[in-house]
């Protein structure tokens, strides 16, 4: 090992050897240790300085909740959930990124082709640090997903969904272009890190990279020419594309020669020039089986092969001198040599018919045309003089001084319908159809530039911003009209017209004068159209659909659509004199109409809600100004409600739509009951004074304004948060100056005032005297002491007998529904922010700002729990469906979820970014969530709906884990499968958690044996409660529910089928034949008397149940009978016998505790229908049995002859009297037991 090597290895963070200065295979060995030795000690200064830096972030009380001390470094919980598993992202449609179009022509059946849109949609961010939201602004407007989706543009319908790529810290998992190919068919990704994928459907087929793997490193050919090319080629400026095949005749067969020489290695690589790392890209194009594509700082140009995946060449563009052909000694201007180390490659084209040739656009302006198989320059297009004399800024300038600033950006290269002419797009707006063959344009046109987005100096192009949109230039070719679209950062589509038959002489005079000044022959194009806010972002795509009149259209704004240009001529002779003004012949003169859409937030949603009762739709609201619901199950089922038709005001005012649009939503609220007959949303928005009411089943606003302050005289005030009621007849209105306003919601009409200002009893006893009226009213307001503070929540019980308002000043104040009097006020040690009723158990939960959640109860208005340890301001929290759960989210980016019963935190998972909102489905299938930096809403599935989970509470003063420890989980991809790798990491865990479960001994179904009289549970009933009421009024019931007409009667099976005796219909199919043997009349006839058989199901039911001594198997089936079925069961009861073994089977029962309720109920049908015959039978009181007395109403004789039945009878029914008050007295203790602990543990005093 050389000194030098040894020098770099014991040195920490020094540099390695260059590459160039490695003269032999130890050094460069060396080297790579000295790498390896540096990295180390680099990683384990880092593990340092992060240790350091989390101890001091634990041991400081920054964020700490007020209500705990310092966190301690060793509580930490994790910060992964048992409970949630991300499932899925919904509201994705588009980014900035520029759409791929895939036309599919079908067989000789179709008759239009099946056309696909593919956008590249703003994945789910893993990492551990939220965004701001400029940098968030930012990236979407530069288009930065990392996933990609498929719709059918017939149908707007989702297709496919790509994988997300996997995420770097330098971005390169970001999607930066995209194609389509058709031999193979498939579509081809361009990735930021320097990598290019091809997917058939959704699956992953082909990769190609921008680096050479070792086995191409190994087998590399001597150099060979120069990598830009040789000098031997041709070509002339005028002629470029014939001189093309004399070069492609001899370099394709060399390179031919070549390839077949080294099995298809890479050929033109020098020594120095091999790449080792990947190179970070930005433009692709494909076309045949080549791919292009240009890196992100425009100085390389990779080529690789479609189905080989070999990368072919890497042309070097930034060299600071390229050889010209000779043949451009023809035009002075043309120097030999090219420069382009002053400029970078921004755009890429291939032209029509011009083989193996790729046209590249570069920041100045110009243009050059280069050979992918020789890597050589075949033409350079200056384009300081076109530019500038496409401009048009000044004429005092010469075009060789033409100023270069950032709007001479090529940001488009589109080929047109004409072989040889190519829209150019420049950054400053301008757009020019020029001629490479003959280098020269055709025509000029220019799209206005947003508000302050243009700066001119002097007559410089200097542009603030871009004003063309990249790739933002597509031609009509349905051959009706010659047009061409043009899209902008200011969201504005314009359409130019390019007919000849276009009058041009009312253009400006100072065009002409330019146009001979500078001998330049381009026409200036009639704008046509403009679609004003055709997008809320700058357009990010646009496409015309080959051969239709469609044009397709996408954007950062979260929406691609799609644009119809009816035929003009169809219209006139439709509708005479409604074509557009100023159209020529009707050539581009019907404006484009909107004809499909898709569309999502543009903004992060701040308020989230489950909407009905089975969780497939959520309602969102967001910064963008609109409410939108979501469907769960199909994306095409998703809409934004409609504010009206503010397109048609916006057009007439001249102003952007979005200003038209409502301020961003404070509150959300529903109820499902009366959503079909009118409004049941209602939403309050920031600063105005308004609560709106919404209807989902019409997807629109409603016309109701409900005021803050009903009367307009009185001091305006704010509508902070809003409440339907459950019956869905009232909307609350709570204000910033204290009250709660009642409205009526169908009608809009006011109906009630709630106020929470303090009270003059004497003054309002006063007014409360006067009769109804303004006087009255005027009174009661009076009566009213100060000023109220602001209504941050309101709610209302299920059966509107309560209303409930937190106000700021840390006050519950419980209303009377009706009379809105003051019922209760409950303070608070903190002010409220929000509440959350769940209205089946009239549970509330208050966040408070001391960072603690409050549970009340608003039965007994009392605080029934409380929860802590939050490191940040609670912004939402729910509660589940069964009121198991409290679930909340805070500033800190961690939810948790708290079992309520136990009071205890059960889970806690932190997600990338701080989720602003959350709601739990009624169904208990999905957590939904929204948050801080992304335009999508993540559903995470709840994995206790469909597995065992073990739940064991958590420190809630503990640390959840961040980056440094265990990770935050990963949020829901598009795939909508990312839960499933979780599941499978939990699995084994959770099998630990599973096995320290404690079960508890089955007290309620133990073993007869071993059951005791004292110390063991008791079950009133395993059948509903309502079984054994029908069976008790059973005779009310058929009086009520008599017929008119009379039963009738059940069919009888004929005389010579046995049949079961019962209430039920059934064959004895054990039932003895006679004898065949038999001879005679009285034998063939008649069956023998010891085959018949009285008794029935049910009695022998009771006789096995005695002599087993267990009357289970008797109660199973007593359940399955039908309460009057079993009331007939009872009735047919006759004998003795048969009396005295459904006593019996009664106290086997009462004995094993087991039956309370329907063992009474037997019993008291029993003794209804029986109780003559047992007290005709001797059956009395227990005093009159002991002291031997005759019963009365019954002779002596007949007792005496029925004394052993009777006698046996009057033993059953004392055993089961006693039995009945041990067991009487055993339920009423054990009520007693449970009312003492639940008034206990609840704080009630018993009354």
């Amino acid at each position: 090992m050389s000194v030098k090597s040894k020098k770099t290895e014991m040195t920490p963070g020094k540099a390695a050897p260059s590459e160039g200065n490695a003269n032999s295979k130890s050094k460069s060995s060396d080297k790579g240790k000295g790498k390896a030795s540096s990295t180390i000690s680099v990683s384990d200064a880092e593990k340092a300085m992060a240790k350091k830096a989390k101890s001091e972030r634990a041991s400081s009380n920054e964020i700490a909740p007020a209500s705990s001390l310092a966190v301690k470094k060793s509580r930490v919980v994790s910060g992964s959930s048992r409970i949630f598993v991300p499932f899925r992202a919904l509201g994705f449609i588009s980014n900035g990124v520029p759409f791929a179009l895939q036309v599919r022509h079908g067989g000789k059946d179709a008759t239009t082709p099946d056309i696909n849109i593919i956008t590249c949609l703003e994945g789910s961010s893993s990492s551990s640090s939220s965004l701001s939201s400029s940098s968030s602004n930012a990236r979407k407007q530069q288009g930065s997903g990392d996933t990609w989706a498929m719709w059918d543009a017939m149908h707007m319908r989702l297709l496919f969904v790509g994988p997300p790529a996997p995420a770097t810290h330098d971005g390169g998992g970001k999607i930066v272009a995209m194609a389509t190919s058709t031999s193979p068919d498939s579509l081809l990704v361009c990735y930021a890190g320097g990598s290019i994928r091809r997917f058939v459907r959704a699956r992953e087929v082909a990769r190609y990279d921008t680096w050479l793997r070792k086995d191409q490193r190994q087998r590399k050919l001597p150099r060979t020419a120069d990598n830009n090319g040789g000098k031997g080629a041709s070509s002339s400026s005028g002629s470029s594309s014939n001189s093309e095949a004399e070069d492609e005749s001899s370099s394709d067969d060399e390179m031919n020669d070549g390839e077949a020489q080294g099995g298809g290695r890479n050929l033109l690589y020098p020594d120095d020039d091999i790449p080792h790392s990947p190179t970070k890209l930005a433009r692709m194009i494909v076309f045949g089986d080549t791919i292009c594509a240009l890196s992100a700082d425009g100085s390389a140009l990779f080529v690789w092969n479609l189905l080989t995946t070999q990368l072919l060449r890497r042309v070097n563009l930034s060299a600071s001198s390229i050889p010209l052909p000779s043949a451009s000694k023809s035009r002075s201007d043309d120097p030999f040599v090219i420069n382009n180390a002053d400029r970078t490659a921004t755009a890429i084209l291939h032209p029509a018919t011009y083989l193996n040739k790729v046209l590249l656009g570069f920041s100045d302006g110009s243009l050059q045309l280069w050979n992918i198989r020789t890597g050589q320059l075949i033409h350079h297009f200056d384009g300081r003089s076109n530019l500038y004399t496409h401009a048009d800024h000044s004429h005092q300038h010469t075009p060789g001084d033409a100023p270069i600033g950032p709007g001479t950006q090529v940001v488009a290269l589109v080929q047109s319908p004409a072989i040889d002419i190519i829209g150019i797009g420049f950054a400053s707006g301008h757009v020019l159809l020029h001629d490479v063959r003959l280098d020269e344009p055709v025509f000029r046109m220019k799209i206005a530039a947003a508000e302050g987005k243009q700066d001119l100096q002097n007559g410089h192009v200097s542009l603030v911003g871009g004003v063309l949109s990249r790739d933002a230039i597509s031609f009509r070719t349905d051959g009706n009209q010659h047009s061409i679209a043009v899209g902008g950062t200011s969201g504005n589509i314009s359409i130019f017209s390019l007919d000849s038959s276009v009058d041009t002489a009312g253009q400006d005079q100072a065009d002409s004068a330019s146009e001979q000044q500078n001998k330049v022959r381009a026409r200036p194009a009639r704008l046509a159209h403009v679609i004003r806010a055709a997008h809320d972002a700058p357009i990010g795509g646009l496409q015309f659909v080959p051969g239709q009149a469609l044009l397709i259209s996408s954007s950062a704004d979260n929406s691609y659509k799609q644009w119809f240009f009816d035929d003009a001529d169809a219209i006139e002779s439709n509708a005479p004199g409604s074509l557009a003004a100023g159209s020529v012949n009707g050539s581009a003169g019907v404006p484009p109409r909107l004809l499909r859409s898709r569309s999502g937030h543009h903004a992060p949603p701040h308020l989230v809600r489950h909407y009905g009762d089975d969780g497939k739709n959520i309602l969102t609201a967001s910064r963008d100004r609109s409410l939108r619901c979501l469907s769960v199950v199909r994306d095409s089922r998703s809409f934004e409600l409609s504010q009206g038709s503010l397109a048609k005001k916006s057009a007439q005012l001249s102003v952007d739509i979005t200003s038209l649009k409502l301020p961003p939503m404070t509150s959300l609220a529903f109820s499902m009951t009366r959503s079909r007959d009118w409004d049941d949303v209602i939403t309050t928005h920031a600063g105005i004074q308004h609560a709106r009411t919404w209807t989902v089943r019409d997807k629109r606003m409603s016309k109701h304004a409900l005021a803050a302050v009903p009367d307009k005289t009185a001091a305006a005030a704010e509508a902070r948060v809003g409440c339907v009621t459950a019956c869905g007849n009232f909307g609350l209105v709570g204000t910033s100056l204290g009250k709660v306003e009642c409205y009526n919601m169908q009608s809009g009409i006011h109906r009630r005032t709630y106020d929470t200002r303090a009270i003059d009893g004497a003054a309002l006893q006063r007014a409360r005297m006067l009769p109804p009226g303004k006087k009255r009213a005027a009174a009661e307001e009076a009566a009213r002491i100060g000023r109220g503070n602001r209504v941050t929540g309101v709610a209302s019980d299920a059966r509107n007998r309560i209303c409930v308002a937190a106000t700021l000043e840390g006050t519950l104040h419980f209303f009377d529904f009706y009379t809105t009097d003051l019922i209760a006020t409950l303070p608070l040690e903190s002010s409220p922010s929000t509440v959350y009723l769940h209205q089946d158990s009239n549970l509330l939960a208050v966040a408070c700002d001391d960072l603690t959640v409050l549970l009340v109860d608003i039965e007994t208005r009392r605080v029934v729990r409380e929860f802590s340890g939050f490191r940040g301001r609670v912004l939402d929290l729910c509660i589940s469906s069964d009121a198991r759960w409290l679930i909340t989210t805070s500033m800190d980016s961690v939810v948790r979820t708290f079992d309520i019963p136990t009071a205890t935190l059960v889970d806690t998972f932190k997600t990338p970014s701080v989720a602003t909102s959350l709601s739990m489905s009624p169904s208990l299938d999905f957590l939904a969530t929204a948050h801080v930096d992304s335009i999508g809403v993540y559903l995470w599935a709840n994995k206790a709906q469909f597995s065992s989970v073990a739940l064991r509470g958590l420190d809630e003063l503990a640390e959840v884990a961040d980056g440094d420890a265990e990770g935050v989980v990963s949020m829901p991809s598009l795939q909508g499968d990312s839960g499933a790798q979780e599941l499978v990491a939990d699995e084994e865990a959770e099998g630990v958690d599973v096995m320290q479960i404690y079960t508890s001994p089955p007290q309620l179904f133990a073993d007869q044996n071993n059951r005791s009289t004292e110390g063991a549970l008791t079950t009133l009933s395993t059948m509903p409660r309502s079984r054994w009421l029908t069976l008790i009024n059973l005779d009310i019931i058929k009086k009520r529910d008599k017929p008119v007409e009379p039963p009738k009667q059940p069919e009888k099976a004929p005389f010579f089928l046995p049949q079961v005796a019962g209430t039920t219909f059934e064959f004895d199919t054990n039932a003895k034949q006679p004898a065949a043997n038999k001879k005679g009349k009285e034998g063939a006839r008649l069956l023998s008397g010891a085959d018949l058989s009285f008794e029935s199901d049910f009695v022998k039911r009771l006789q096995k149940a005695n002599q087993a001594n267990d009357a289970s198997s008797f109660f199973y089936y007593v359940h399955a009978l039908t309460p009057p079925a079993l009331d007939a069961e009872i009735r047919s009861l006759a004998s003795f016998d048969d009396l005295r073994l459904f006593i019996d089977v009664m106290t086997l029962r009462l004995q094993a505790h087991l039956d309370f309720e329907a063992v009474q109920a037997m019993l008291r049908v029993f003794l209804q229908i029986h109780s003559d015959l047992l007290i005709a039978n001797g059956v009395t009181l227990a005093t009159q049995e002991l002291s031997g007395d005759t019963p009365m109403g019954t002779d002596g004789d007949d007792v005496n002859e029925s004394s052993e039945e009777a006698t046996a009878l009057r033993h059953s029914i004392r055993a089961l009297i006693v039995q009945q008050h041990l067991e009487s007295a055993r339920v009423l203790d054990l009520l007693d037991f449970n009312l003492g602990t639940l008034s206990f543990v609840r704080d009630i005093p018993l009354v």
